[in-house]
């Protein structure tokens, strides 16, 4: 559930945190929500209608940060932002899917997940 976690600086440190716990060539299971948009338009269609009301909620919103009833959640708008994030941590990408299959048509979103090695040292 990495999408759980806000902002992106969070999730990076929650990833580095987690490489300093794994074993050299060791591997990391995330699962995220990426959005079913052309990449052109991907950072428009995830901008927030009201990008005031949510930056006084949270003044460290960013574009893709969704806020529902009970939780807040990010979407990436692209599954490249998601390697950006762990490769910043200091991990290889060994794996990364997006399940069409798992499509939620009902808000435009992908489920995806992400095997993630540590490097050997």
């Amino acid at each position: 559930l990495y999408n759980m976690v806000l902002p992106r600086g969070e999730r990076v440190g929650m990833l580095r945190a987690a490489r300093e716990q794994l074993k050299p060539g060791g591997f990391l299971l995330v699962t995220f929500l990426s959005a079913y948009v052309a990449p052109a338009s991907a950072d428009a269609e995830l901008a927030p209608a009201d990008g005031g009301l949510l930056r006084a909620i949270n003044p460290e919103h960013e574009t893709g940060d969704l806020f529902l009833l009970n939780e807040a959640v990010h979407v990436f708008p692209r599954s490249s932002a998601l390697e950006d994030e762990a490769r910043e941590a200091g991990f290889d990408v060994a794996v990364l899917e997006r399940d069409q299959r798992a499509y939620d048509r009902e808000h435009s979103q992908v489920r995806g997940f992400a095997i993630l090695r540590s490097p050997a040292r």
